[in-house]
């Protein structure tokens, strides 16, 4: 999830800010606050947690691991990109979009049967069942990266945004990097 500006905005009015409290905890410890602005400076900083807290909940819905995507030869202008994805949540995930700044497009791609045969087919969403996860591999689900801007050479990094959403939660994105590897390699994340 990317948070791309955050504001808290607290307003003190003037009678309050110069209150002194003092007082004993439950376990007899003594405290103090003098001056209204300590205490909304705490309660700034409480609100900014709850804040990052939320924030988080959305990250950890899905984990994305092992991203690898295919080297090209000079002059190919497409690749595809595999992962595994694992949704953390007690609803359905679904992963919308993806896009690269190598890339013009980035599509989504889901093997289907079409009259026999298995066929690659442009999908609009890849569903993530709750508590479990989806592996993007060759002959499967995957990602194709589309109008490439150069070559991608073995083993460089290419970044990647995956958008997604749950039905309990807003829109959120990963940013990921995928190394490239060569065109008819597996996954050295599986090698045995």
């Amino acid at each position: 999830m990317k948070i791309t500006r955050a504001e808290i905005k607290l307003t003190v009015p003037a009678r309050a800010r110069n209150v002194s409290t003092s007082g004993q905890t439950a376990g007899g410890a003594e405290y103090s606050l003098r001056g209204g602005l300590i205490f909304h400076s705490m309660a700034a900083i409480v609100i900014g947690l709850t804040l990052c807290l939320a924030a988080t909940t959305a990250l950890a819905q899905v984990n994305v691991t092992m991203p690898w995507l295919r080297s090209t030869a000079p002059g190919q202008k497409t690749s595809v990109a595999f992962m595994q994805l694992e949704a953390h949540v007690a609803s359905d995930v679904a992963l919308l979009s993806a896009s690269s700044p190598l890339a013009v497009s980035v599509e989504l791609r889901d093997v289907r049967r079409v009259k026999g045969v298995l066929r690659p087919i442009r999908v609009q969403k890849l569903d993530i069942p709750a508590g479990s996860g989806l592996e993007l591999k060759p002959g499967r689900a995957h990602l194709v990266l589309l109008g490439l801007a150069r070559p991608i050479r073995r083993g460089e990094w290419i970044p990647i945004t995956l958008v997604f959403e749950a039905r309990d939660a807003p829109r959120f994105s990963v940013e990921i990097r995928a190394e490239a590897m060569r065109a008819n390699a597996k996954s050295h994340w599986h090698r045995h």
